[in-house]
């Protein structure tokens, strides 16, 4: 059956709706106006401020007749009244003007813009009193079928193929909403919230069909696990006292997904999305068991409070493993409470809190005080997205030692640290690893980009960028070093701007910023001499052990039915011709679940032998083909579309399995890849075409690629914490159709290339229109193709907390073919930032125009 893509609106619940429903707000209002001649109506179209008059059934251009600009005012609508002002002094009151003037109607059809289609715009018309809805094409009458009969649904009468089980028009908005957790009361009301209060001493599970109110402190108690269904929404008070403290040996359970996240909130914020603001709330802790460097350690909001309790009775001890449960998916917003020096509630606070617990794919936005602090353990956190918090952004203190990976520090007005470390201890020291991360500072900003406040403190920092004002220092620093510290803090390709340092321990810190030797497990030496060859078909389930080195002979195709398994800490590499390279097919899977500590790596011999002579293109590089759908008819991967090997997505365009499973690319490195066949022809570092969303790709590294670093042909595969750097040609190379959601995307480009972003269509069925969100784009003096390059009239992305920095020789946003209007109807900004703010091509002053409207959901 044909499936047509759709774009879920990922909305926060801050204008007033479920956070996991397309919405329709684009609502135009018919009424029989005459009572002698019900064919006679007038439409009314909000968006355009338009009022026509026309004959039922005759809707095409020539049988409008306009009268909006007869009347003093546009009409207002009122949860299902419709009023006409009077007519202006000399109006001739033509065209049914006269008898419209000065009268209100109740509204019994609604007429909805929907979306692009082959044919045209689709549209639905919705009749009210029977509770029945039609889909069809603007202008064409004979093409509006009813595709839901009150609780029957017509899915195949449906031109966009939607499946309208799940409709609701909301009467005082006159939006339509679908989605899967759409209920009849969407609308949200703070007054009917249900309370979450006191201490929780059992398992208890909070339901999306309910908005939650913090009452004063909620303790979930040792034993007890608090689950929240994704796309739940929680929320406190404008006083900051309502706050969570999950329990050492409790735990929670946060499991949200791109589509339906989890909201922690405020009341104001729900009331009023403009009134958002630091401080409205307390926040979320989660205290474990895990070690930290201080005997009997209690959260500082109460030391006094038993309950308050994490870590273990002495210092270095614990269980590393403990698990407190799932914080995936989570948005923490407006939150903090500052009660005395250094006793504050954070936006997130995770205290002794161990590697069991996962901690993912976070935002954490207008925090009064810290966005995260972390008070020892081993606990990673991976794709946190941090910003305009009052305090530090990211506060790691009492011997922490995990792993944090994909950290983007955005402050946006005069704050402490990005990165404030400390210790207090040495068993164990501070000595997180913290890699792929940006931070960005404002003048007037103190406490440095990255503050080592104590000689106990020694992280090891991997591909990061540290942007500051002159007004602040790159690296501040408190105490002088010790030489412990100083045999364990290291850095390893971190761009400091400027290159500043200062404190007691300032030049010290520089001296191991400028040796750059932090041990990069992805760039060991190796022997290759015993490697397995790796060659020709794979044609039944085949696993590589770590305990091997394989090398890559060639093409390698995985073929349908099988299953490539790659162990955890395995290496394959190819040689530096660039023809050895994987294509997992149509209808087979990969397997490549790597671990932070041991991910997988991809690379050349070359660079295997001495990683000195790492490069672009001494290999081949990772594809993936999917049976999602495209907009293409049988598309086929590029390098040889005369393979039949090579099919993926589907015969027709739009057509495929939304959910296709390729298997999952977690942790993964794709390093020295890449080779260029011919124009448009090419192998990336990592290739995905027409992959689906029940495929996994995440925390992905891929540098040094002869080509793009990763591009993507269609599909609806999420990809989700990937840092990309010196890729030759495009870094993020989105075609055909990609609705997917990119979350977490870190380009660094260290030599002139092109395009950040390049996102091109090649069709609208679909549209190219993914969701980006949480992304970072540094491009580097006569690189061109933009920051972000809108490369055709049928690409329309949504674009979420993101920065795009290029030299003047470049532009941040370049643009190809004019703007059409379903582009400009869908592409979509909110919270950007742009150095400079640039723009060129047939379309610049119109994506301009969009992007200054910073009005994406």
């Amino acid at each position: 059956m044909n499936k047509k893509l759709k774009l879920l609106s990922s909305a926060l619940l801050l204008f007033g709706t479920i956070a996991n429903a397309k919405v329709y707000d684009k609502t135009s209002y018919y009424v029989a106006y005459d009572a002698n001649d019900p064919t006679q109506y007038v439409l009314v179209m909000p968006s355009v401020s338009k009022i026509y008059t026309h004959i039922a059934g005759h809707i095409l251009p020539s049988d409008l007749k306009q009268i909006d600009e007869q009347f003093n005012s546009f009409p207002t609508y009122n949860n299902g009244e419709i009023c006409f002002s009077a007519l202006k002094s000399g109006s001739t009151g033509t065209d049914g003007a006269n008898m419209i003037a000065g009268k209100c109607y109740d509204v019994k059809y609604f007429y909805i813009q929907k979306e692009v289609v082959t044919d045209g715009y689709a549209f639905m018309l919705y009749y009210k009193p029977d509770n029945r809805l039609y889909e069809g094409l603007a202008g064409k009458a004979d093409t509006f079928k009813v595709v839901k009969d009150g609780d029957t649904v017509y899915a195949s009468e449906s031109i966009t193929l939607e499946d309208y089980t799940n409709f609701v028009f909301d009467l005082n908005s006159s939006k339509v909403l679908i989605g899967d957790d759409v209920t009849e009361n969407t609308t949200l009301d703070v007054t009917k919230a249900e309370i979450l209060s006191g201490d929780i001493t059992s398992d208890k599970t909070l339901t999306k069909d309910k908005l939650w109110k913090i009452d004063g402190l909620v303790k979930v108690r040792p034993g007890a696990t608090l689950t929240i269904e994704p796309g739940t929404t929680i929320f406190g008070d404008n006083i900051g006292d309502d706050y969570i403290v999950v329990m050492k040996g409790a735990k929670i359970i946060a499991d949200g997904t791109l589509d339906e996240p989890i909201i922690f909130t405020s009341e104001a914020a729900l009331k009023d999305p403009t009134s958002a603001a630091p401080g409205q709330w307390g926040g979320l802790t989660i205290l474990g068991g895990a070690p930290t460097n201080h005997a009997n350690p209690h959260y500082e909001v109460d030391e006094t409070d038993p309950d308050f309790a994490f870590g273990a009775a002495n210092a270095g001890e614990g269980d590393p493993n403990d698990n407190s449960g799932i914080i995936r998916n989570v948005y923490v917003l407006n939150s903090g409470k500052t009660i005395g020096t250094d006793l504050e509630i954070n936006g997130l606070s995770l205290a002794g809190v161990g590697a069991g617990t996962v901690v993912e794919n976070v935002t954490v936005k207008n925090s009064s005080d810290d966005c995260i602090e972390i008070w020892g353990g081993t606990v990673n956190v991976k794709n946190a997205y941090l910003e305009n918090c009052q305090d530090d952004s990211f506060d790691l203190d009492y011997g922490y030692v995990g792993h944090a990976k994909g950290i983007l520090v955005k402050q946006v007005e005069p704050a402490h640290a990005g990165f404030e470390i400390s210790s207090g201890g040495d068993n164990p020291m501070t000595k997180p690893v913290i890699e792929n991360f940006v931070i960005e500072k404002v003048a007037y900003s103190d406490e440095g980009g990255i503050y080592i406040k104590d000689d106990t403190t020694a992280p090891t920092f991997i591909n990061g960028t540290v942007k500051v004002d002159s007004t602040d220092v790159a690296i501040h620093t408190k105490k002088p070093a010790t030489q412990a510290q100083l045999d364990t803090i290291a850095f390893k390709n971190v761009t400091l701007s400027p290159e500043t340092f200062d404190g007691d321990a300032g030049e010290d810190i520089k001296t191991r910023w400028e040796a750059n030797d932090a041990v990069d497990v992805s760039t060991a030496e190796k022997d290759v001499t015993s490697a397995v060859v790796l060659s020709g078909d794979i044609t039944s389930d085949k696993t590589l052990t770590k305990d091997k080195l394989w090398k890559i002979d060639g093409l390698v195709k995985v073929r349908p039915g099988a299953t490539l398994t790659i162990e955890p800490g395995t290496t394959i590499f190819g040689d530096n011709i660039g023809d050895d390279y994987i294509v997992v097919m149509k209808g087979a899977k990969i397997i490549a679940d790597g671990t932070l500590d041991e991910p997988i790596i991809f690379t050349s011999e070359a660079a295997l032998k001495d990683p000195t002579s790492a490069a672009p293109g001494q290999w081949g590089g990772l594809t993936i083909l999917g049976g999602a759908p495209t907009n293409h008819a049988n598309p086929h991967y590029e390098v040889d579309e005369t393979d039949p090997d090579f099919a993926f997505g589907a015969a027709n365009a739009g057509e495929g399995d939304l959910n296709d499973n390729s298997g999952i690319i977690r942790n993964v490195y794709v390093l020295n890849s890449g080779k260029t066949i011919g124009t448009d022809l090419e192998i990336n570092g990592l290739s995905l075409a027409g992959v689906g969303a029940g495929t996994v790709v995440e925390n992905v590294t891929v540098k040094n690629s002869s080509d793009d670093c990763i591009e993507i042909w269609g599909g609806t595969v999420n990809v989700k914490n990937a840092y990309l750097e010196n890729c030759q040609d495009d870094s993020f190379d989105l075609d055909y159709g990609y609705v997917g959601h990119a979350k977490g995307i870190l380009v660094k480009q260290v030599e002139p290339a092109h395009a950040g972003f390049e996102i091109s269509s090649g069709g609208d069925n679909p549209m190219t229109k993914p969701v980006i969100e949480n992304f970072v784009i540094e491009k580097v003096a006569y690189s061109d193709e933009g920051g972000i390059y809108i490369k055709d009239d049928t690409t329309a992305p949504t674009f979420i907390n993101g920065t795009v920095k290029v030299d003047s020789t470049d532009v941040a946003i370049h643009t190809k073919k004019p703007a059409t209007q379903a582009q400009l109807d869908t592409i979509a900004f909110k919270n950007v930032t742009l150095s400079p703010e640039t723009f060129d091509g047939d379309a610049g002053e119109d994506i301009k125009t969009r992007w200054e409207a910073n009005d994406a959901k």
